[in-house]
């Protein structure tokens, strides 16, 4: 005697083994989403611990993007990554900037690293690594709490 199942079996086998296939990936992407969730909750207490310390220490951070420095000395810069805090340049830094001439990467950058108040170097280095443009809006928020404009930093009236 053969054990050959009919047709009817079969497709209950078959919807068995897919309702099992989508119930599993139903739990791995429950789970993955809780994780990334996870992920942006424990970045957003990192970065609000972080303003909350610069704050202490500097008084109320200006949002970069939000308007003038109104003489605050430090500022954040909001990426996907997490919070940039910078803090304003000493007169020299900002002048030795200013006296390059030049508004490229590799000024930027020595714009901004004695400035950096969180994160530090080597997390800095990785989301710059990851979204490149975020060195040019920190060196923004640098020099607008040095009393520039961004027209002015990038050259353009």
């Amino acid at each position: 005697m053969t054990d050959e199942r009919t047709p009817a079996q079969e497709l209950a086998e078959a919807r068995e083994k897919l309702a099992a296939l989508t119930a599993r990936k139903a739990v791995r992407d429950a789970d993955a989403e809780a994780l990334r969730s996870l992920e942006k909750v424990r970045l957003a207490l990192r970065d609000e611990e972080a303003i909350a310390t610069a704050e202490e220490k500097h008084g109320q951070a200006l949002e970069y993007g939000s308007g003038p420095a109104e003489g605050r000395k430090v500022a954040i810069v909001r990426t996907d990554l997490g919070a940039v805090i910078v803090k304003r340049p000493n007169h020299v830094l900002f002048k030795r900037f200013q006296d390059s001439g030049e508004a490229n990467a590799e000024e930027f950058d020595k714009l901004v690293r004695p400035c950096l108040v969180h994160p530090d170097g080597a997390t800095f280095d990785r989301y710059v690594e990851d979204q490149p443009a975020i060195l040019g809006r920190v060196a923004g928020a640098v020099a607008t709490l040095a009393g520039i404009r961004m027209k002015e930093l990038s050259g353009k009236s």
